[in-house]
């Protein structure tokens, strides 16, 4: 599943984990103040955000010899 495997990637790095989280907590919040404009905004962010932490992380693979 691509979902999981996008979590595992960008939930490996201490640093990934707590953006996801700020990224969460902004949609709550924008769904919270009932802001369907803020909260399509906040996750568009954290989907883009995710996206190049997945990028990064093949990246890095890529250069690692196997």
């Amino acid at each position: 599943d691509l979902l999981l495997e996008s979590r595992k990637i960008t939930g490996s790095l201490p640093e990934n984990a707590r953006r996801a989280v700020k990224g969460h907590e902004a949609i709550i919040e924008r769904i919270e103040a009932r802001d369907v404009a803020g909260a399509r905004l906040a996750m568009t962010e954290h989907l883009l955000m995710t996206q190049k932490d997945v990028e990064r992380f093949m990246e890095g693979r890529a250069e690692t010899p196997t």
